[in-house]
Protein backbone atom coordinates (compact mmCIF):
# COMPACT_ATOMS: atom_id res chain seq x y z
CA UNK A 1 0.00 0.00 0.00
CA UNK A 2 1.38 3.30 -1.01
CA UNK A 3 1.79 5.64 2.17
CA UNK A 4 1.28 9.76 0.72
CA UNK A 5 3.77 11.56 2.24
CA UNK A 6 3.86 14.98 2.20
CA UNK A 7 7.27 15.65 1.43
CA UNK A 8 7.44 14.08 -1.65
CA UNK A 9 5.58 15.67 -4.79
CA UNK A 10 4.70 13.76 -7.50
CA UNK A 11 4.81 16.55 -9.48
CA UNK A 12 7.82 17.01 -12.15
CA UNK A 13 9.97 20.09 -10.62
CA UNK A 14 9.92 23.17 -12.63
CA UNK A 15 12.85 23.62 -14.77
CA UNK A 16 13.53 27.67 -15.13
CA UNK A 17 16.01 27.17 -18.20
CA UNK A 18 13.23 24.89 -20.14
CA UNK A 19 9.75 26.63 -21.06
CA UNK A 20 6.72 24.96 -22.82
CA UNK A 21 6.91 24.18 -26.14
CA UNK A 22 10.65 25.42 -26.27
CA UNK A 23 12.74 23.07 -24.79
CA UNK A 24 16.04 24.62 -23.18
CA UNK A 25 17.12 27.40 -24.72
CA UNK A 26 20.83 27.42 -23.02
CA UNK A 27 21.36 23.76 -24.61
CA UNK A 28 20.05 25.13 -27.95
CA UNK A 29 22.19 28.18 -27.77
CA UNK A 30 18.95 30.39 -28.26
CA UNK A 31 19.21 33.97 -26.31
CA UNK A 32 15.85 35.76 -28.04
CA UNK A 33 15.41 38.48 -26.08
CA UNK A 34 19.49 39.51 -26.15
CA UNK A 35 19.70 39.13 -29.60
CA UNK A 36 16.73 40.89 -30.10
CA UNK A 37 18.04 43.72 -27.74
CA UNK A 38 21.44 43.75 -30.03
CA UNK A 39 20.03 44.25 -33.36
CA UNK A 40 17.20 47.08 -32.28
CA UNK A 41 20.39 48.91 -30.48
CA UNK A 42 22.70 48.17 -33.67
CA UNK A 43 20.15 49.25 -36.13
CA UNK A 44 19.88 52.99 -35.01
CA UNK A 45 23.77 53.04 -35.03
CA UNK A 46 23.94 51.95 -38.58
CA UNK A 47 21.04 54.78 -39.42
CA UNK A 48 23.21 57.38 -37.46
CA UNK A 49 26.25 56.65 -40.01
CA UNK A 50 24.06 57.83 -42.75
CA UNK A 51 22.79 60.86 -41.78
CA UNK A 52 24.07 63.75 -43.77
CA UNK A 53 27.12 65.95 -42.72
CA UNK A 54 26.42 69.26 -40.44
CA UNK A 55 27.38 72.69 -42.12
CA UNK A 56 30.53 72.66 -39.49
CA UNK A 57 31.53 69.17 -40.67
CA UNK A 58 31.09 70.41 -44.27
CA UNK A 59 33.64 73.34 -43.63
CA UNK A 60 36.00 71.43 -41.95
CA UNK A 61 36.13 69.06 -45.14
CA UNK A 62 36.12 72.11 -47.89
CA UNK A 63 38.83 74.11 -45.77
CA UNK A 64 41.20 70.51 -46.20
CA UNK A 65 41.93 71.02 -50.35
CA UNK A 66 42.58 74.19 -52.40
CA UNK A 67 43.43 74.67 -56.36
CA UNK A 68 46.00 76.95 -57.37
CA UNK A 69 46.07 78.05 -61.12
CA UNK A 70 49.74 77.46 -62.75
CA UNK A 71 50.79 77.13 -65.95
CA UNK A 72 53.47 74.36 -67.96
CA UNK A 73 56.09 75.60 -71.24
CA UNK A 74 55.81 73.45 -74.05
CA UNK A 75 57.71 74.68 -76.58
CA UNK A 76 57.19 78.06 -77.54
CA UNK A 77 53.48 78.01 -75.70
CA UNK A 78 51.97 77.63 -71.94
CA UNK A 79 49.14 75.57 -70.69
CA UNK A 80 47.13 76.13 -67.80
CA UNK A 81 48.06 73.85 -65.14
CA UNK A 82 45.87 73.53 -61.97
CA UNK A 83 47.43 72.56 -58.77
CA UNK A 84 45.19 70.53 -56.24
CA UNK A 85 46.11 70.39 -52.67
CA UNK A 86 44.21 67.67 -50.51
CA UNK A 87 45.07 67.68 -46.22
CA UNK A 88 44.21 64.01 -45.07
CA UNK A 89 44.92 63.20 -41.14
CA UNK A 90 47.88 60.04 -41.33
CA UNK A 91 51.69 59.99 -41.01
CA UNK A 92 53.11 63.34 -42.22
CA UNK A 93 54.10 63.17 -46.03
CA UNK A 94 53.73 65.07 -49.07
CA UNK A 95 53.68 63.50 -52.47
CA UNK A 96 53.27 65.14 -56.05
CA UNK A 97 51.24 63.09 -58.29
CA UNK A 98 50.48 64.18 -62.29
CA UNK A 99 53.39 63.24 -64.41
CA UNK A 100 56.12 65.41 -62.14
CA UNK A 101 59.30 65.30 -63.15
CA UNK A 102 62.67 65.01 -61.18
CA UNK A 103 62.67 69.43 -60.06
CA UNK A 104 59.12 69.27 -59.71
CA UNK A 105 59.26 65.74 -56.93
CA UNK A 106 62.30 67.91 -55.30
CA UNK A 107 60.39 70.98 -54.20
CA UNK A 108 58.45 69.52 -51.11
CA UNK A 109 62.00 70.31 -49.49
CA UNK A 110 62.10 74.12 -50.44
CA UNK A 111 58.29 74.31 -50.14
CA UNK A 112 58.56 72.93 -46.79
CA UNK A 113 61.56 75.06 -45.90
CA UNK A 114 60.29 78.43 -47.21
CA UNK A 115 57.15 77.99 -45.28
CA UNK A 116 58.52 77.86 -42.28
CA UNK A 117 61.32 80.14 -42.20
CA UNK A 118 58.86 82.88 -43.37
CA UNK A 119 57.01 82.13 -40.07
CA UNK A 120 54.50 80.09 -41.04
CA UNK A 121 53.01 77.02 -39.98
CA UNK A 122 53.76 73.94 -41.85
CA UNK A 123 50.78 71.27 -41.74
CA UNK A 124 51.49 68.12 -40.05
CA UNK A 125 49.48 66.05 -42.19
CA UNK A 126 49.68 63.67 -45.29
CA UNK A 127 49.78 66.27 -48.15
CA UNK A 128 48.53 65.30 -51.58
CA UNK A 129 49.53 67.67 -54.37
CA UNK A 130 47.65 66.81 -57.94
CA UNK A 131 48.73 68.57 -61.05
CA UNK A 132 46.26 68.24 -63.19
CA UNK A 133 45.71 67.65 -66.54
CA UNK A 134 47.63 64.55 -65.53
CA UNK A 135 48.97 63.03 -68.50
CA UNK A 136 51.27 66.04 -69.16
CA UNK A 137 54.58 66.11 -68.05
CA UNK A 138 55.23 68.93 -65.49
CA UNK A 139 59.25 69.73 -65.89
CA UNK A 140 61.20 72.73 -63.99
CA UNK A 141 60.23 74.76 -60.45
CA UNK A 142 57.84 77.01 -61.05
CA UNK A 143 55.67 75.15 -59.06
CA UNK A 144 57.09 76.16 -56.01
CA UNK A 145 54.89 79.26 -55.30
CA UNK A 146 51.62 77.95 -56.34
CA UNK A 147 52.22 74.62 -54.35
CA UNK A 148 52.91 76.90 -50.90
CA UNK A 149 49.87 79.11 -51.40
CA UNK A 150 48.07 76.21 -52.02
CA UNK A 151 48.61 74.01 -48.99
CA UNK A 152 48.98 77.76 -47.10
CA UNK A 153 44.99 78.14 -48.03
CA UNK A 154 44.07 74.19 -47.47
CA UNK A 155 44.96 74.53 -44.10
CA UNK A 156 43.16 77.78 -43.50
CA UNK A 157 46.05 80.76 -43.53
CA UNK A 158 45.07 82.02 -46.95
CA UNK A 159 41.77 83.25 -48.21
CA UNK A 160 40.55 81.43 -51.18
CA UNK A 161 38.77 84.49 -53.08
CA UNK A 162 41.29 85.66 -55.96
CA UNK A 163 42.95 81.73 -56.06
CA UNK A 164 40.82 81.32 -59.26
CA UNK A 165 41.50 84.90 -60.93
CA UNK A 166 45.44 84.93 -60.83
CA UNK A 167 48.03 82.33 -62.21
CA UNK A 168 50.96 81.97 -60.43
CA UNK A 169 54.66 80.77 -61.01
CA UNK A 170 57.92 81.11 -59.47
CA UNK A 171 60.87 79.45 -57.80
CA UNK A 172 61.29 79.22 -54.06
CA UNK A 173 64.45 79.84 -52.06
CA UNK A 174 64.69 78.11 -48.57
CA UNK A 175 64.38 81.49 -47.06
CA UNK A 176 61.18 82.28 -48.82
CA UNK A 177 62.42 84.41 -52.03
CA UNK A 178 60.63 84.08 -55.29
CA UNK A 179 63.40 83.01 -58.00
CA UNK A 180 63.01 83.75 -61.65
CA UNK A 181 61.58 81.44 -64.13
CA UNK A 182 61.35 81.03 -67.92
CA UNK A 183 58.12 81.29 -69.95
CA UNK A 184 57.00 84.55 -68.35
CA UNK A 185 55.58 86.13 -72.27
CA UNK A 186 53.88 82.70 -72.55
CA UNK A 187 52.34 82.20 -69.85
CA UNK A 188 50.86 85.94 -69.94
CA UNK A 189 49.54 84.73 -73.49
CA UNK A 190 47.86 81.96 -71.97
CA UNK A 191 46.15 83.92 -69.08
CA UNK A 192 44.52 86.28 -71.11
CA UNK A 193 43.17 83.23 -73.62
CA UNK A 194 42.04 81.97 -70.96
CA UNK A 195 40.27 85.04 -69.31
CA UNK A 196 41.98 85.16 -65.92
CA UNK A 197 42.53 88.43 -64.38
CA UNK A 198 46.31 88.31 -63.61
CA UNK A 199 49.60 86.89 -63.33
CA UNK A 200 52.08 86.47 -60.03
CA UNK A 201 55.33 85.92 -60.85
CA UNK A 202 58.95 86.62 -59.85
CA UNK A 203 59.38 90.50 -60.04
CA UNK A 204 62.57 90.31 -62.56
CA UNK A 205 60.11 88.39 -65.03
CA UNK A 206 57.51 91.65 -64.65
CA UNK A 207 58.73 93.41 -67.66
CA UNK A 208 58.47 90.04 -70.21
CA UNK A 209 54.73 89.13 -69.28
CA UNK A 210 53.94 93.22 -68.85
CA UNK A 211 54.06 92.93 -72.79
CA UNK A 212 50.69 91.48 -72.92
CA UNK A 213 47.97 93.89 -72.71
CA UNK A 214 44.48 93.44 -70.96
CA UNK A 215 45.88 91.92 -68.03
CA UNK A 216 47.04 92.98 -64.32
CA UNK A 217 51.03 91.59 -64.17
CA UNK A 218 52.23 91.35 -60.37
CA UNK A 219 55.33 91.21 -59.78
CA UNK A 220 56.65 89.82 -56.02
CA UNK A 221 59.86 89.85 -54.26
CA UNK A 222 58.90 87.03 -51.34
CA UNK A 223 56.23 84.73 -50.18
CA UNK A 224 54.68 87.12 -47.51
CA UNK A 225 54.00 89.00 -50.18
CA UNK A 226 51.48 86.97 -51.93
CA UNK A 227 49.78 85.84 -48.93
CA UNK A 228 49.21 89.54 -47.74
CA UNK A 229 48.23 90.51 -51.03
CA UNK A 230 45.61 87.64 -51.98
CA UNK A 231 44.67 88.06 -47.57
CA UNK A 232 43.58 92.15 -48.77
CA UNK A 233 46.32 93.01 -45.85
CA UNK A 234 48.81 94.60 -49.03
CA UNK A 235 48.28 95.68 -52.24
CA UNK A 236 50.60 94.71 -55.37
CA UNK A 237 51.67 97.67 -57.95
CA UNK A 238 51.12 96.25 -61.23
CA UNK A 239 54.52 95.88 -63.70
Amino acid sequence: MLVHNPLISLEPHENPGRREGGGCEAEQGIAPERTGRVREDASPKRQRSKRPLSADQELVFFVMLAKVNSAALYGIDALRVEVEIDLASGLPQLATVGLAEGAVRESKDRIRAAVKNCGYSFPAKKITINLAPADIKKEGSAYDLPMAIGILAAEGVIRRDHLKEYLMVGELSLDGEVKPIRGALPMAVAIKRDGLKGLILPEINGPEAAVIQGIEVLGVQHLPQVVDFLNGERSLKPT
